[in-house]
């Protein structure tokens, strides 16, 4: 991801957003028609081309609606590739703040998303009333879990190679605050999300191929509870929290230096 960021951002700096937005596209489909085609199949129905429609017509919409390609701190940068002058620290600190303003921004619009497109699925396959509401539950959890695995690097990752650029050979980063929540902290989020996400995928395919009692509302359940079981004691526990102490002794080493 890091390389094809910075290809896109060394040759295509004028629409690096909407390079970013294609690439956030073709990343985030596979999900989307993932949890359409199970509700297809779980539904006993042969709606598989309507429901692709309308994943791709989703993932279009989520992928716009999060970056805003050309929008805010992307004007800045598509006006600076362009040669003209811009203060180059206040726009660095603009992509710190574009970043953090959609994490929030992403998740939400992804659990709407998700929650509306299994909606709309479960409809076209002839499902109605309360049926629709579980299954709509069901895509908001899907979506936030398997977008919060990764929320906070796809909120920085594309900003790299726009901040190495402004901040080449100027202290303007030295300046700028500490990221908060920590590193440790979203680690911990991802890896509890990951477990959701398979868990629940897990118990979306068993519903499919094994025949069981087919019910999006136990998807969650099952997800949840699988999280709680193994989740929790892996990442917040003695099997991967210690691994992070390092990094912990690095970011206090840094900020002793910082304090001189």
């Amino acid at each position: 991801m890091d390389r094809i960021l910075q290809w896109a951002w060394d040759r295509h700096q004028a629409v690096y957003s909407w390079a970013w937005m294609a690439v956030a596209f073709v990343a985030a489909l596979p999900i989307y028609l993932f949890l359409s085609f199970a509700v297809v199949a779980s539904e006993h129905s042969r709606g598989y081309s309507s429901a692709a429609f309308a994943a791709g017509i989703v993932v279009l919409m989520v992928a716009y609606v999060v970056i805003l390609p050309g929008q805010g701190v992307w004007r800045s940068l598509r006006e600076w590739s362009k040669g003209c002058v811009i203060d180059t620290a206040q726009v660095l600190e603009e992509t710190y703040t574009y970043s953090r303003r959609v994490i929030g921004r992403s998740l939400a619009t992804i659990v709407v998303g998700a929650g509306l497109l299994l909606l709309v699925v479960a409809s076209l396959a002839g499902q109605s009333g309360s049926r629709l509401v579980h299954y709509a539950l069901a895509g908001c959890v899907a979506g936030f879990a398997s977008h919060l695995v990764g929320v906070h690097t796809l909120a920085e990752a594309p900003m790299r190679p726009v901040r190495i650029a402004l901040a080449d050979l100027t202290d303007h980063g030295d300046a700028l605050p500490r990221p908060r929540p920590s590193f440790a902290t979203w680690t911990r989020l991802s890896m509890l999300a990951a477990a959701m996400s398979f868990a629940f995928s897990g118990a979306i395919l068993t519903t499919i191929f094994v025949g069981t009692v087919e019910a999006p509302l136990l998807w969650i359940l099952v997800g949840l509870v699988l999280t709680v079981i193994f989740g929790f004691p892996i990442t917040v526990g003695a099997a991967f929290a210690p691994s992070l102490q390092p990094i912990r002794d690095l970011a206090e080493g840094t900020k002793r230096v910082a304090a001189g």
